[in-house]
């Protein structure tokens, strides 16, 4: 199965030369029908004209971000080195609100970018 999803600019174009591993989600009904072998398209955005796709290799999911970012190594996710995994967490509020992580979950896809 293909899903679709959006990126900014900037990860959209990490994820295509395969320097960002793993993207990371809200794990909400949309996101808990991807399973490994699938694959995912991504938009760019603002104009979502450019796109790249990438097949799932493997999926964790936790309770909130804080949790997640334990479970991989949050540079292969294109986070500064010096980021501990309450940094990345708290980069990721910006996109989700604590409410809503505690509502859903979250999830961090593995990508291998398809050619």
């Amino acid at each position: 199965m293909n899903y679709k999803m959006k990126l900014n600019a900037n990860a959209f174009h990490r994820v295509k030369e395969g320097e960002q591993k793993w993207e990371t989600r809200l794990f909400d009904e949309k996101r808990k029908k991807i399973k490994v072998g699938d694959t995912i398209t991504f938009a760019k955005l603002p104009n979502k004209v450019e796109i790249c796709t990438a097949k799932v290799a493997k999926i964790l999911t936790a309770k909130n971000f804080s949790e997640l970012f334990t479970k991989f190594d949050p540079t292969e996710a294109t986070w500064p080195r010096d980021y501990s995994a309450e940094d990345c967490a708290k980069g990721m509020e910006k996109y989700y609100s604590l409410e809503k992580q505690e509502k859903f979950g979250v999830v961090a896809f593995a990508i291998v970018p398809q050619t």
